[in-house]
């Protein structure tokens, strides 16, 4: 991973689990193209969030939103509305 030389980047990876009666995970298959379908309101409600969060962590980092001076009243609302919900997962690389 770490010798490539492409950079500003990211990957998004689905990973399917199995849970058995015990409760106990098991991983099936990790994809490099997940499905991100909306075909219940669950599935809409946790895509969304990791979208939101992939964006978070992968751009934001790079392309941060502007500082205080230069924000619209618009552009700061929407700011403190995706600052009000913490990033549930970040980078595993630097």
């Amino acid at each position: 991973f770490n010798n490539t030389i492409i950079t500003n980047s990211f990957e998004l990876f689905g990973y399917d689990y199995m849970i058995d009666q015990d409760f106990l995970p098991y991983l099936i298959e990790v994809n490099t193209n997940p499905c991100l379908e909306f075909a219940c309101p669950l599935l809409t409600t946790i895509i969304s969030s990791v979208i939101e969060h992939t964006m978070r962590v992968a751009v934001d980092s790079v392309c941060p939103p502007p500082i205080n001076e230069y924000r619209t009243k618009a552009c700061q609302e929407a700011i403190e509305l995706i600052n009000s919900e913490p990033i549930r997962f970040t980078s595993l690389f630097d």
